[in-house]
């Protein structure tokens, strides 16, 4: 029997890149117990980047030339744009093959010069998604604790403005303090270009409560009529 190369079936491929992050949203993973200990990391995470040449390694050794994948840049533990040389693992990515691009942060992190050279780098072959939770830094601040959101919601825009069109999406996770700027949010998307996605948050920190939740979905409604009207 033929042994199957399973680089052949792959068609995601998940690299994370560094275990920093600028934040400190209460129900992430890095933090043992917001509630009792804030920004108290946990022990067994070790605060580093992967090396570049490790990056370089793995995906040489998980990708065969030839074929079209997508490599996600992600952000369970670590903010991709904490990485010293995000520049350079994107060119190493992208020069290597056509691949698609997919990062995920928060949008604090860096300035506006330099999303518009990561636009510019990722071309039409990437994909930049913000969390970000809110219009205003008093509600986004409630969950992206240590994040600037005024100079998140400039990176996204400029990223928006720079990138190739569907390239930049919002991810607005829904709590009980933030349903009520969903519309809003929307608008903000729809005069960018920008994709926009709600999700309601599944932890306990901030769970909507079940009276509120009919008049967010009521709003999730009205904000997908404004985006496609």
């Amino acid at each position: 029997m033929s042994s199957i190369d399973w680089r052949q079936q792959l068609k995601v491929l998940d690299v994370y890149i560094t275990n920093q992050c600028q934040a400190g949203c209460p129900s992430c993973g890095r933090f043992e117990d917001f509630e009792k200990s804030p920004f108290k990391t946990c022990e067994l995470l070790s605060m580093e980047h992967v090396p570049f040449n490790t990056i370089m390694r793995w995906i040489r050794s998980s990708i065969p030339r030839g074929k079209d994948y997508t490599i996600k840049l992600c952000g369970e533990f670590g903010d991709p744009m904490m990485h010293p040389k995000i520049h350079d693992i994107v060119r190493f990515i992208r020069h290597r093959q056509e691949n698609t691009i997919l990062i995920h942060t928060n949008g604090g992190l860096r300035n506006k010069d330099f999303y518009v050279t990561l636009a510019e780098t990722l071309n039409k072959r990437g994909h930049l998604v913000f969390s970000i939770d809110g219009t205003t830094a008093e509600i986004n601040d409630l969950y992206r604790k240590r994040v600037n959101f005024k100079r998140a919601m400039e990176n996204m825009l400029t990223f928006a403005e720079h990138c190739h069109e569907g390239g930049c999406s919002w991810d607005y996770l829904i709590f009980d303090w933030n349903w009520h700027q969903i519309t809003e949010a929307a608008e903000i998307a729809k005069e960018h270009n920008i994709g926009i996605d709600f999700k309601f948050q599944d932890r306990a920190y901030g769970l909507i409560a079940d009276s509120n939740i009919p008049k967010a979905n009521e709003m999730i409604n009205e904000a997908w009529s404004i985006i496609h009207d």
